[in-house]
């Protein structure tokens, strides 16, 4: 996660898994009710002919 005090924080998953993400809020003074949300990753689906036919297309574009 990059800072946790920064008004937009980020998350990078790079396993599969279900995570458990919690958010508190605070406004300098009171800390809010804390919110929580599961995520779930999964492994990226392979699609070697998506490329292929993206190159493909690029080049018939670029040709044009």
């Amino acid at each position: 996660m990059t800072s946790n005090n920064s008004p937009k924080p980020s998350l990078k998953i790079d396993r599969p898994g279900i995570y458990e993400v919690e958010l508190t809020v605070n406004d300098g003074v009171i800390d809010s009710e804390p919110d929580r949300v599961l995520i779930t990753a999964r492994k990226p689906v392979q699609m070697p002919w998506l490329n292929l036919l993206l190159t493909r297309v690029m080049k018939y574009l670029s040709l044009a």
